[in-house]
Parts: structure tokens; sequence; C-alpha cells
């Protein structure tokens, strides 16, 4: 009789104490970060623990070893981040997930134009946080992603003010490959600034972009790779409004991209002009409208199917 693994449970040495952990999640090491617990710190010796977590975000990816998985706690706020690198994913394959529903999740607020998160490693990974930008005349880019595998999920990217806006959202650099972008929400404010909120640089082969709902003012794409050709990209059951009614679409990308484009639904303003542009894509089902109060129709327009 073969014999196999019948539990992911395994046990394992944590602060002295011998606990069971879940290495069907991650076979790495946990962090904790809770910047409202008095007993807090940002140096050695702490975020090993709930009850003694590191104050910040940084503190904690500068300790965190490959695989390893940063919880941040739910209320956790760092309301003043102003760096070009407020904190930075480094090391190859950390996650960094917050705990919490709405408005307790993780908050980060960008109090300047230069304000992000980088994700320069690969494989890493950004979960059930808030993003807010609060400076005037708009933060750069919240995210910005240069390294391949890496992924932004379940993540709310917020606005204050129309003068307080961001000029994008998700940046990602050339030659970046299978990043996935899923189950982000993003409420803009009309009269912003914001030129598209998704923004590859170049090409970007095996992008996912899956089950976001973006509703925002941009004067290019709201989901924009129309830099460089990518191969087998994936743009799934998105929701896209675009209030520009000059020049914005909702979802563009280059005319010879390949992949699939199935089950999104776009408003944009733009007259005339329906949102969703890329001509060498597979296309299933998917919706276009030029006005709110109005269902959208099939877009790109139907096959004349051979009877």
């Amino acid at each position: 009789m073969s014999r196999s693994a019948r539990t992911e449970l395994f046990a394992k040495w944590l602060q002295g104490s011998l606990v069971m952990a879940d290495m069907g999640l991650s076979a790495g090491g946990r962090w904790w970060v809770d910047g409202n617990n008095a007993k807090a710190g940002a140096t050695a010796g702490y975020g090993r623990s709930p009850d003694k977590p590191f104050s910040t975000i940084a503190a904690a990816l500068a300790a965190a070893v490959t695989h390893d998985r940063v919880y941040v706690l739910p209320d956790h706020t760092e309301a003043a981040l102003t760096l070009a690198a407020s904190f930075t994913f480094g090391v190859s394959g950390v996650e960094v997930i917050g705990l919490g529903r709405g408005t307790n999740r993780p908050s980060f607020v960008f109090t300047a134009a230069a304000g992000s998160v980088n994700m320069n490693a690969t494989n890493c990974k950004l979960q059930n946080v808030r993003l807010t930008s609060y400076f005037t005349n708009g933060i750069t880019a919240p995210i910005n992603i240069a390294a391949s595998g890496c992924e932004v999920d379940s993540c709310s990217f917020e606005e204050t003010l129309s003068t307080q806006e961001m000029l994008a959202g998700i940046k990602i650099a050339a030659g970046c490959s299978q990043v996935r972008i899923t189950n982000n929400t993003y409420n803009g404010i009309a009269g912003g600034r914001l030129v598209s909120f998704i923004l590859a640089a170049g090409a970007a082969d095996g992008l996912v972009i899956a089950d976001n709902y973006l509703s925002c003012d941009a004067s290019a794409s709201v989901i924009d790779a129309l830099t460089a050709k990518s191969l087998e990209v994936q743009i799934l059951r998105n929701l896209v409004i675009n209030l520009d009614t000059s020049a914005g679409l909702g979802i563009s990308v280059k005319s010879d991209t390949t992949g699939f484009a199935d089950g999104n639904r776009v408003v944009n303003l733009k007259n005339a002009v329906y949102g969703l542009v890329g001509a060498g894509m597979a296309y299933g089902l998917n919706h276009c409208s030029n006005a709110l109060g109005a269902s959208g129709v099939i877009c790109p327009a139907v096959d004349n199917f051979p009877t």
C-alpha cells in the first residue's frame, strides 16, 4: 500500500513554543505587523508573534526571507508614506497579507508624489490592503511592479479629492511576465489627472487582469497595455467605467498582443468609440457602452459564423 501525507499541518518551533503551522499556505516563516500594539517594535526580536509584532511593513519586509508570509493585523495604519520606496519587496516569494474586512483592513496613505510600494523581487504578493492617495497634484503610482510573477489581489485603491489623485494605480515595468492583478477595486474621483490605472510599460507576457472593479476618469485607458506586444494575456470579468468624455477608453492592448478577453463589461463616455481595443486577441462575450443608464452591446462585434 502506498502512503501519502494526510495533512498539510506540521509542527514547528515558534518563539520557544511548539505550534502547528499550515504548510499548504507557505513553507516559510510567519511575521506579524500591528502598529496599534503597545508592544510593537521595528528592530530584531520583534515580529514573530502577534503579541510582539513589528510596527511597520518595512521592518517586516527587511526581516523576511524567501517564502515567508507577513500578516498585517486589522486597523494597522501607516498614514504618512512619502518615500519612493515606502516599502519594498526585495526578496523573492514573500507575501504580505492584510487581515480584516472593509474599512478595518490595513491602510497605507501616501502623502508625497513619490510615495509607492515597490515589488522588486519575483513571485511576491500583496493582498487585502487599502492604498490611499493624499497629496495635492497626485501621486505617481502607489504600486510599481518591477519583477515577474508578482500578484496584487483584493486591494482597495482610494482617493480623497480630485486634486489628490493617483496619476496611475499599478505600473508594470517592461519585461515582467506572469503578473496577476485580481479582485481589486478602484473608485476614482471625476476630474482628476489619472492617465491609466493599470499600465504595462512594455511587454508583459502571461499577464492576468481579472475580476477587478475599476471606476475612474482616465485620459488614456483604464487598463492600458498599448506600448508593446505581449503574449498570452488574459483579461477576464472586469467591470470598467471611464468617465472621461474626450479620449479615454476602457481596455486597450497592442494590436499584435495575443491572449483572451472574456466577460468584461466596459462603459466609456467617449462618444461613438467602444472602449475595448486589441485586434490580435481572441474574444468571448464582452459588452461595451458609451453611456450611463444604457446596457452595452457585444464588443467586438459578433463573428459572422457560417451556418
